[in-house]
């Protein structure tokens, strides 16, 4: 009996580790601003996101650069705060990887049945302070029911032994450079692109027109200039 407690107690304690293999955290990652603000506002923010913007369909696997990047805009205009981006790749979208995947090109991220080979996630983060404590949070409505700790985001979509790479970027960038592969240019500490692709979003023309197409097609004009318009006075 004391062998068997001994080995269940090496297998919590080891627990954590564990975990911490799963997530390599980049050394450029950008320094996000702290928000002094209190749990019940952090929490209308994921609400308004997730209730009000009902433009978004949170259940497309696409488009997760310009829902971050359209939600990112929103929240600092209306509840005035900072807000950065959080950026999780799949351990072979990374181009410093690509040898190690030449062969097995199969380290997807994944959420849920349809949402299964993600080479990469983006989400807003707020990083708050509260009750003398920091945290970063994850506002993600398309893989989680409420705001969530980094840590806890990340590692719902890492399989299995299996690895991601998390980096915390500034909210201006929509895209991330990629090398003529489109493997993710990992050892850049500042986000330039060779390819001339843009990176950025500057007035969310890009992001809107991405996520109303998505959610109303080319059939259903009266809404798409709606929210358009609604959008462009929502973004003043």
């Amino acid at each position: 009996m004391i062998k068997y407690i001994i080995v269940f107690f090496v297998f919590v304690m080891s627990l954590p580790a564990q975990e911490s293999k799963k997530i390599e955290y980049s050394k450029y990652s950008d320094k996000a601003s702290i928000n002094t603000i209190n749990k019940e506002l952090n929490d209308s923010i994921f609400n308004f996101v997730k209730n009000e913007l009902i433009f978004i369909d949170f259940e497309d696997c696409n488009n997760c650069d310009s829902r971050a990047h359209l939600i990112s805009a929103l929240i600092e205009k209306k509840f005035n705060v900072k807000v950065s981006k959080v950026w999780l790749f799949a351990d072979y979208k990374r181009a410093s990887q690509a040898e190690k995947y030449k062969y097995r090109p199969d380290n997807y991220l994944t959420y849920g049945e349809d949402c299964n080979k993600w080479g990469y996630h983006v989400a807003p983060i707020l990083v708050i302070k509260y009750d003398n404590m920091t945290d970063t949070i994850v506002v993600d409505p398309s893989t989680q029911d409420a705001p969530v700790s980094l840590k806890k985001w990340a590692l719902n979509l890492i399989k299995p032994n299996e690895k991601g790479y998390l980096v915390i970027k500034n909210k201006i960038y929509y895209s991330f450079p990629d090398d003529v592969t489109g493997k993710f240019e990992d050892n850049k500490e500042l986000w330039l692109d060779d390819e001339n692709e843009q990176l950025f979003d500057i007035d969310c023309s890009t992001s809107i027109d991405r996520i109303l197409t998505s959610k109303y097609g080319t059939w259903d004009q009266w809404n798409y200039r709606f929210w358009q318009n609604k959008l462009g006075d929502m973004l003043k």
